[in-house]
C-alpha cells in the first residue's frame, strides 16, 4: 500500500523546489529537474517508484530520461524515443545509467503542425513496437494523442501508462480504452495556453493501490486553488 505522509511536509518540499526552478531559470541557469512542476515529478516519481517496471518506453525525451531510471531497479531498460536531432544527441550524452537507450526517430512528415499527428509520426510511433509489451509508457513528446492509443496496444496487463499535459482535453480521446485511470488537473487547464496535468491508465491493475491517491488530489487541489500563487 502506498506510504502516507502529512499534506504540509509535501506541500514545503514542493514549493522550495519550485523556488529553486525559477531561481535558476532569472539567473540563465539549466533547470536541475524534468520540465514540469514538481507536484507533477512527485505523483510520476511515486508511480515509479511502486510499480518498480523493468521493461519502459518514453516517447519524447528530457531529464525525465536521466532521472526517473534512477528509481527502477538496476536490471530495467528504459528506452527513449525523440524526435529532435540535436536534442537526440545532445540527451544521448548526458545518459550515463545503463540500460537506458535514447533513439532518434524522426517525424515522417517534417511539415507537421502543432503537436503532429499518427500519420506525421509513423515511424516514431511504431519503432518501440519490437520490444512491446512494456510495464511503464511515458508519453511527453509529439503525437501524444496517438501515443496514447498506441500505448494500449503496447503495454501489459498490468503495466502503467502515464501522459503528461493531460490538462489539454485533445490528448485524452483514447483514454477510455483503459479501464482503470485516473486524472490530475490544475488551473493551467483553464487557462489561454493550455499546458500541465497528468493522465495515469492501466488495462488491469488497480492504480490507488501504487499511490496515495488522496494525498496526491489534496496536494493538486492546494495548487489549484489557495496555494495557485505557489504552483
Amino acid at each position: 500500500m502506498p506510504t502516507s505522509r502529512s499534506l504540509s511536509s509535501v506541500l514545503l518540499d514542493q514549493i522550495v523546489r519550485r523556488n529553486r526552478a525559477r531561481v535558476l531559470k532569472w539567473t540563465g541557469q539549466h533547470r536541475a529537474s524534468p520540465w514540469m512542476r514538481p507536484y507533477e515529478e512527485d505523483l510520476i516519481r511515486d508511480v515509479l517508484r511502486a510499480l518498480q517496471p523493468k521493461r519502459c518506453l518514453e516517447w519524447g525525451g528530457g531529464l525525465s530520461t536521466v532521472q526517473f531510471p534512477v528509481l527502477l531497479p538496476s536490471d530495467a531498460r528504459w528506452l527513449t524515443i525523440e524526435h529532435d536531432t540535436g536534442w537526440a544527441k545532445q540527451l544521448a550524452t548526458m545518459v550515463t545509467r545503463p540500460g537506458v537507450t535514447v533513439r532518434h526517430i524522426p517525424p515522417d512528415q517534417p511539415g507537421f503542425t502543432g503537436d503532429g499527428d499518427a500519420a506525421s509520426f509513423a515511424s516514431y510511433l511504431n519503432a518501440a513496437e519490437s520490444e512491446a509489451p512494456y510495464d511503464l509508457i511515458f508519453i511527453d513528446g509529439r503525437a501524444r494523442a496517438a501515443g496514447v492509443e498506441r500505448a494500449r496496444e503496447l503495454i501489459a496487463p498490468q503495466g502503467v501508462v502515464i501522459l503528461h499535459d493531460a490538462n489539454r482535453d485533445a490528448y485524452l480521446g483514447a483514454t477510455s480504452a483503459f479501464k482503470h485511470q485516473l486524472l490530475f488537473r490544475d488551473g493551467r487547464a483553464q487557462r489561454p495556453r493550455v499546458s500541465g496535468g497528468v493522465w495515469l491508465g492501466s488495462p488491469e491493475r488497480d492504480l490507488a493501490a501504487l499511490i496515495d491517491v488522496a494525498l496526491h488530489r489534496r496536494v493538486w487541489a492546494f495548487y489549484t486553488g489557495v496555494g495557485r500563487a505557489f504552483a
